[in-house]
């Protein structure tokens, strides 16, 4: 594969991934190295790393910048002031400049440098409001410790906070769902992304062999779009609502509508120029792989992300009409054309219709 294609084109969108955590939650799978006393050399191999890529970037502003984990905000202060002086360099002016943090970890030395770095949305972890969950699937911060995180940022003139939840754990109950929604009330989180949960195969939950409740999840997934209408949230992806389009989370609607991104970081992916490719093995001795995709793989990559959303596809647009011409036949059973857009028939069913297409 030849690597010059990477970091090659005008692409407007950075992923940066952080594979540090201070714990391990149990139904997490993403690449992540606990971090401790004895990890710093790792530490100082990732920003060799980030530093070696960056210089090999070819366009150099950005429209979405978005660090994921891992967990960078359980950087130290130190660590995350040399994160964020180099990666925010490349954010424009309008650049939605997006960090994912635990609530426990949040406090004002983090608020001052995210200010400082033009750090405007803030993606917070919170799971479950009900701490005997939170517990179980080894978080270690308490719904306590997002009020005072909420309040803190709030304080610090940061409105645009989006709030992730899971559905479908165990021993959650509609009264847990329900006090979600007064929390989201109560401290008007403005983005909620509310995730079914997934049991994956390098998790601790697989491991122990745990088994959801199919019917729990159905009715948890009912529940959640109902409250969501009744509280008029606009429902914009299968998984996000938000009380105003401008809160939308631009970077993954990059992902969505399958444009180019970069990826940097151990365990980052990134897709230019037909090329998926993403960082593997430890820290020290990076390695990039890369996979070139076929037309079908790309356009098969298109609709899949792409009728995740509620408008679904704009056929004006050539790359969607021509995902949706090659794929016509097979997409007659479960989408329409609304508009000149592509939409799934019915979005709740989207993970039994359309994957199962490919």
């Amino acid at each position: 594969m030849n690597h010059q294609l990477i970091f090659s084109t005008n692409t407007k969108h950075l992923y940066v991934h952080v594979p540090f955590c201070n714990h391990i939650c149990t139904y997490c799978d993403f690449k992540r190295i606990l971090k401790n006393e004895h990890t710093q050399p790792l530490v100082d191999g990732y920003f060799n790393d980030l530093e070696k890529w960056t210089k090999k970037f070819k366009f150099k502003q950005f429209d979405t910048i978005f660090l994921g984990g891992g967990t960078p905000n359980c950087l130290t202060d130190a660590e995350l002031e040399k994160l964020l002086s180099l990666i925010s360099v490349y954010a424009n002016d309008d650049c939605e400049f997006s960090i994912e943090c635990n609530p426990d970890l949040i406090n004002q030395n983090q608020i001052d440098l995210f200010k400082k770095y033009k750090v405007n949305r803030i993606s917070l972890g919170v799971q479950s409001t009900n701490n005997q969950i939170l517990k179980q699937i080894n978080r270690i911060h308490t719904i306590e410790d997002v009020a005072i995180a909420v309040d803190l940022l709030h304080q610090n003139d940061i409105y645009n906070v989006s709030c992730d939840f899971i559905y479908a754990l165990h021993h959650l109950t509609l009264d847990d769902v329900e006090d979600v929604f007064k929390f989201i009330l109560k401290y008007q989180i403005p983005h909620v992304s509310f995730y079914a949960l997934e049991i994956k195969s390098g998790s601790l939950m697989k491991k122990l062999g745990l088994i959801l409740d199919e019917e729990q999840e159905a009715d948890q997934m009912e529940y959640i779009i109902k409250r969501f209408s009744e509280i008029n949230y606009l429902r914009y992806e299968v998984a996000n609502w938000t009380i105003d389009p401008n809160y939308c989370c631009k970077h993954n609607m990059a992902y969505w509508l399958s444009n180019d991104w970069i990826g940097i970081g151990y365990g980052a992916h990134g897709f230019e120029n037909k090329i998926q490719y993403y960082f593997d093995k430890p820290l020290q001795d990076p390695k990039l792989i890369t996979n070139q995709l076929t037309d079908y793989e790309v356009n098969q990559q298109i609709l899949m992300m792409g009728l995740r959303l509620v408008n679904g596809l704009d056929l004006n647009i050539d790359k969607f009409n021509n995902a949706y011409k090659m794929f016509k036949d097979k997409l007659k059973a479960v989408s329409i054309t609304k508009n000149n857009h592509l939409v799934v028939d019915d979005i709740n069913l989207l993970h039994n219709s359309i994957l199962d297409l490919f």
